[in-house]
């Protein structure tokens, strides 16, 4: 068989049915792209914590300000999240004088786009503690150095 030929019969097969091969192909692209943003991944991110506090009652310490999320879900819907804000709203409002462990629940977090899971809040519970304010009135007497402008007086 001669290189002509071999040549001939190489491009009528690659071009027999092209119409068939390009849907083929482009039906195999469809399907990698959609199963690559199908995919499930893990995605770390954070949510402020949002704090009703007591009428009644002051925090001792400062308490955290975020926690950690782990979201699961498609590969295509994790990318809304990158601009999204996550907030938990904590309600103090009915806490005790004391230390109070807070548990933070899946449930309590705001806008989580739909097909999103939470797997794992870090940490899962917050400890806070609360006490009354104590008011104290403290005489001073200042130590003047100098002279009062005039118009002023102590």
């Amino acid at each position: 068989m001669s290189t002509m030929n071999r040549q001939r019969r190489i491009f009528e097969f690659l071009t027999r049915n092209i119409v068939l091969k390009l849907i083929s192909l482009s039906a195999a692209i469809g399907i990698w792209v959609w199963g690559q943003n199908n995919k499930a991944v893990e995605k770390t991110t954070r949510a402020n914590l949002m704090y009703v506090w007591p009428q009644d009652l002051s925090r001792v310490k400062e308490p955290r300000q975020n926690v950690t999320l782990t979201l699961l879900g498609p590969h295509g819907r994790m990318k809304v999240i990158k601009n999204m804000n996550f907030s938990v709203n904590i309600d103090l409002s009915e806490a005790k004088e004391g230390e109070n462990i807070i548990d933070i629940h899946p449930e309590d977090l705001t806008n989580i786009p739909k097909g999103l899971k939470i797997v794992r809040i870090s940490p899962p519970s917050i400890e806070i503690t609360l006490d009354k304010p104590i008011t104290k009135e403290v005489k001073i007497k200042p130590n003047i150095v100098g002279k009062i402008a005039e118009g002023w007086k102590i």
